[in-house]
C-alpha cells in the first residue's frame, strides 16, 4: 500500500449458530514521510509556454537535502531556459522537518504527441517520485463539433447539416 495515500476503510459483517451476528469496522491510513507533487495542466496545446511545479513536502523529523530532479520525455516539451540555465537542472534544496517548498520550470510545447513529465525527491531516508503522461494538442486545429438534430417519431431517420464538408446520418 505505500503507493497509495489514502484512508483505507474496511467494515465487517458476521452471522453464527443461532441468532449470533457481530460487525467490525477499521481505518487505516496509508501516506509516505516526503512527498513530491506535480502540478500541470491536463493537456498542452502546440506553441504555448507552461509552468511546471513540483511541490514537496517533508514529514520527516529532520531537516532534509532533498535532491530534486525533472524528466521530460516525448519531444513534445523543450525548458525555456532562465539567466541561461535550465530550470529542469538537478537541485539540492534545503526542506524543514515538516516544511515544504515549491520549484518551478517553464516549458515551451513545439511539437504535438504524448509528453512525459517525471519529477523525482531524494534523500538519504526516504524518496518519493512521480510520471505522468499528457496529451500535446495541435495549435489552432478544431478539437469539438457539436451538432443536434430531432428524428421525428414518424420518421425512421435524420440528419444534421453543419458548416464545413462533414455530413452526419442517424
Amino acid at each position: 500500500m505505500p503507493e497509495n495515500l489514502t484512508t483505507w476503510k474496511a467494515r465487517v459483517w458476521a452471522m453464527g449458530m443461532g441468532a449470533k451476528v457481530g460487525e467490525g469496522a477499521a481505518e487505516v491510513v496509508t501516506t509516505k514521510n516526503l512527498i513530491i507533487r506535480l502540478q500541470a495542466p491536463r493537456f498542452f496545446v502546440q506553441k504555448d509556454e507552461v509552468v511546471l511545479s513540483a511541490n514537496i513536502h517533508n514529514y520527516l523529523k529532520t531537516k532534509k537535502t532533498v535532491q530534486v530532479k525533472f524528466e521530460l520525455d516525448g519531444k513534445t516539451l523543450e525548458p525555456v531556459p532562465v539567466d541561461g540555465k535550465n530550470p529542469f537542472s538537478e537541485l539540492n534544496l534545503a526542506i524543514e522537518a515538516g516544511g515544504e517548498i515549491r520549484v518551478d520550470g517553464r516549458v515551451k510545447v513545439v511539437q504535438p504527441g504524448e509528453a512525459v513529465v517525471r519529477m523525482k525527491a531524494l534523500t538519504d531516508e526516504e524518496s518519493d517520485a512521480t510520471e505522468q503522461k499528457f496529451p500535446v494538442y495541435i495549435h489552432g486545429m478544431l478539437k469539438t463539433e457539436s451538432f443536434s438534430g430531432v428524428i421525428r417519431p414518424d420518421k425512421d431517420s435524420g440528419s444534421v447539416h453543419g458548416q464545413g464538408p462533414r455530413r452526419a446520418q442517424a
